[in-house]
Formats: structure tokens, C-alpha cells, sequence
């Protein structure tokens, strides 16, 4: 049933295997701690060998169309190259960019735009960290620990489904969550979760309270014919007034690997694109076409168009991070990873890592955790 050490999936509906089901799984990749770093704070782990274990399972999965196609899309297979030669290929190209983005240095460069007062201004050379991609960005930004580059003809978006409603949703990957305005959730019909509250999160760039997130109970959309299933999505109160619906890493990572391409401006010619794929961004000098790629566990293959706009005036920029101190818990159930809630606990455990949602949740565990744990009582 398991498909490796982080992508333990039920092999019928490619769900993530309860932790009362496969208990000794690794919950690392997504509840790791802050770590300083603008990319992933609090999000994905950025210790290399865990990431590399990580990546390798995502692209070692993928079927052979699913490789063919993006070997493809990059520009690195040909028609007599057999299958396994291009799959290492393709490995081995993922792999550089990550090792690319993990060996980054800082640069000097001119800023174009900037939403601290406190910091650099416009058209100030500063010395900046690492280059990141960010999807929901207008121009190019200095953040404390990297510079964001921005998409070379404005925010990413592409289009969704949603109950049947063709909708344009935001990009940002460098967003840990998946994030909607309460009047879009409202309008579309999703449910809160009152109990899953948080008031950890911050704009990514200059680090204020964006406000009371909650989140929604799961619920299903649509890239091309694929459906994707978000249970970590969340209500927010301070997000900007024009996002709807902004796709986050939860997002990338439902997927058994999801990628997009996009062009960027920089000084250098060589390097006029860049790719992205939910933990990580880096420049590419392949020439794919702006587009996402999302590769499902049931080996469909769906390749969508980014349609490039901004929707202000002004500079915007709309990636949601975590505070230092955010702390997770994981539903023994559910599996929704979330910042530290009122959650539920089984009476009768001694661990403190058997943590459910809510009751609902707790009482739909019941028959599989007392077969792991007999011992725990009625309330187990």
C-alpha cells in the first residue's frame, strides 16, 4: 500500500494514508519548523537529503506518458531516446534547479518595487539573498532573506472550476496555504471549520499580521478535467480586496508532481524563464511555454495556459507566510496539516501526536485507531 517514506497514498483513491493507518510515516515535508527563510517558512522542510528523498519519490512515480510529457515540455528527450534514459534526464534536470536554488548567492540588483517603508526604494541597488520566483508578484521585490522575481507580464493566474463555475485563480508558491476572501467563500458556498482558527500568518514580504484565518472544510475543483481536492484551504480576513481564490503549496503538492513555467525579466538573456514547482524555483535556460503542468496520481496529464494580468494599479504581491512560532499538528484522521488548534486528543493515549480536528473526526477514527491501540478505551 505505501508508496514510500513521504508519499504514503491509499492505492484506490491516492489519498494520503491516515497516520492511524500508517503510523511510521514521515510528516517532515510539510510540518517542519521555521527556519528563516522567505521561501518555506514553516512549510516544506529545507533540509536537502529529506527534500532530495522527497523529490525523487514525486518524479520517480510519475508514469512514463507523464515523463515523456514534460521531458517534452523542457526540451530534453528525443524520438529515438528510450523511455528510462529520459526519464534520468528529466531527474536530473529537476534536480539541478533545486540544487540551483539551494546554492543561490546574493547580488546586487535595482528595485523596482517596494512595500516597506522602512526599506529599500525604488530604483535602490541593494544587496539582496537568493533569487525566488513568485507567481503573485508585479515587479520585481527585495524581501529580507531573497529577491522575488516577478512573472515578465504580471501576476500568474489560470483558470478553474469550481461548482461548476469557471473561475481565475491566483498563484503564489511560495504560499504555504491556499487562500480565499470570506466573500468568495461565502459566495461559492464553502464551509468554515470554527475550531481550525489561526492568527499566525503574514505577508510574506514585510512581515505584518494579515489577520484571523480559518479554515474550510475540503473541498473539490477542477484544472482542465482533473479533479483536486484542497483540505488545508483557508478563509482569510485581511487578504487583499481583489484575491478570489489564490492556489497555493497545498496545491502543488496534491498533484504526484506539479510544475509551471513562466517568463521573468532579468538582466541576464540566458536566463528569461523560470520554473517553479511548489518547494522550490529556479531558472531554466529551456524555453517551455508559460503553462502549468499538473500530473495526477491516476497518470492524467493536464497542461493549462497562465493568463498573465495585474489587477491594481499599484505594485501587488499577495504570498502568505507563517510566523516564526507557528507550530503544526496533523489530523490522525483527515490528515489537514494546520497551525496548533483546539483540537481533540484520544483519552486513553499517552502521545501527544494523536490530534484530530474535531469529534467528527475523532469519532470517524474510532474502529481503525482501537485496532492500532486496543488499549486506549472507549474514547479511542
Amino acid at each position: 500500500v505505501e508508496m514510500g517514506k513521504h508519499h504514503s497514498k491509499c492505492p484506490i483513491c491516492y489519498r494520503k494514508l491516515c497516520l492511524d493507518v500508517a503510523p511510521h510515516r514521515d510528516q517532515n515535508v510539510l510540518m517542519s519548523s521555521h527556519d528563516g527563510r522567505f521561501s518555506n517558512n514553516g512549510n516544506i522542510d529545507n533540509n536537502w537529503t529529506i527534500r532530495e528523498i522527497s523529490l525523487f519519490k514525486q518524479l520517480e512515480n510519475l508514469s512514463n506518458e507523464q515523463v515523456l510529457h514534460e521531458a517534452k515540455e523542457l526540451g530534453i528527450c528525443s524520438m529515438i531516446s528510450r523511455t528510462s534514459t529520459i526519464r534520468e534526464k528529466l531527474q536530473t534536470e529537476i534536480f539541478e534547479g533545486h540544487q540551483q536554488a539551494l546554492h543561490a548567492k546574493s547580488s546586487e540588483m535595482e528595485i523596482t518595487s517596494s512595500f516597506r517603508n522602512d526599506g529599500p526604494k525604488e530604483g535602490d541597488k541593494v544587496t539582496v539573498g537568493a533569487p525566488l520566483l513568485e507567481l503573485s508578484a508585479s515587479a520585481t521585490m527585495a524581501s529580507p532573506g531573497a529577491v522575488l522575481i516577478s512573472p515578465r507580464y504580471g501576476p500568474a493566474y489560470i483558470e478553474i472550476m469550481l461548482h461548476g463555475v469557471p473561475i481565475l485563480a491566483g498563484i503564489s508558491n511560495n504560499s504555504r496555504y491556499t487562500v480565499l476572501s470570506r466573500k468568495f467563500a461565502n459566495t461559492m458556498g464553502l464551509k468554515e471549520i470554527p475550531n481550525l482558527t489561526t492568527s499566525k500568518l503574514k505577508c510574506g514580504l514585510n512581515g505584518k499580521k494579515i489577520g484571523r484565518a480559518t479554515c474550510l472544510e475540503e473541498f473539490e475543483l477542477f484544472v482542465g478535467d482533473v479533479p483536486v481536492v484542497l483540505e488545508n484551504a483557508m478563509v482569510c480576513d485581511g487578504l487583499a480586496s481583489f484575491v478570489g481564490i489564490q492556489l497555493g503549496q497545498d496545491f502543488f503538492l496534491s498533484a504526484k508532481y506539479c510544475c509551471i513555467s513562466v517568463a521573468v525579466s532579468t538582466e541576464k538573456a540566458d536566463n528569461s524563464n523560470m520554473m517553479a514547482d511548489g518547494t522550490c524555483s529556479w531558472f531554466t535556460t529551456n524555453s517551455p511555454s508559460d503553462s502549468l503542468r499538473y500530473y495526477s496520481f491516476d497518470n492524467k496529464i493536464v497542461k493549462v495556459p497562465i493568463i498573465h494580468f495585474n489587477p491594481t494599479a499599484e505594485g501587488s504581491f499577495s504570498a502568505v507566510a507563517l510566523k516564526p512560532d507557528a507550530t503544526f499538528l496533523e489530523c490522525s484522521y483527515c490528515c489537514r496539516v494546520f497551525p496548533a488548534w483546539k483540537n481533540s486528543r484520544c483519552a486513553g493515549c499517552e502521545s501527544a501526536e494523536v490530534s484530530y480536528c474535531n469529534e467528527r473526526c475523532q469519532t470517524l477514527s474510532r474502529k481503525v485507531h482501537l485496532k492500532r491501540k486496543p488499549n486506549c478505551g472507549k474514547r479511542g
